[in-house]
């Protein structure tokens, strides 16, 4: 049996992706139950929306993602990435052994930075034979 054993801190992890690209923004580890495990934002980051508008969105949101990614799932294997370009931000989610992590990010981030964050993962855990 193999247990997956986390080599870096969510803080950590949390500070090496937004050291990716000056134009990340945001990022939230996400637990298991969809609720925010840590999260870690640039220091003149503004939110774009209220507590309350981020508290509602992040729930209908999260369960709506795990739902379609989950029923797609089934059919063409586990999602490596997620991303969608809105008019204001650029939003990246990724599969984590603590659940998921989501990235905010300025429009104009290169889709390159993808492998760099899902190298920065692949090194945050190691797996260990039990």
């Amino acid at each position: 049996m193999y247990n997956s054993v986390s080599m870096l801190s969510l803080q950590e992890i949390c500070k090496k992706i937004l050291d990716v690209h000056e134009g990340f923004r945001w990022v939230k580890i996400i637990d298991q139950e969809g609720r925010i495990a840590f999260e870690e934002r640039k220091s003149y980051v503004e939110p774009y929306l209220s507590d309350d508008a981020m508290k509602n969105l992040r729930e209908f949101w999260i369960g709506v993602i795990q739902g379609i990614v989950g029923k797609v799932a089934q059919y063409w294997g586990p999602p490596q990435h997620l991303h969608i370009q809105f008019s204001k931000i650029l939003l990246f989610g990724f599969p984590h052994i603590s659940g998921a992590v989501v990235i905010t990010a300025e429009p104009n981030v290169p889709l390159t930075t993808i492998s760099e964050i899902q190298e920065i993962l692949k090194k945050s855990y190691a797996v260990e034979q039990a």
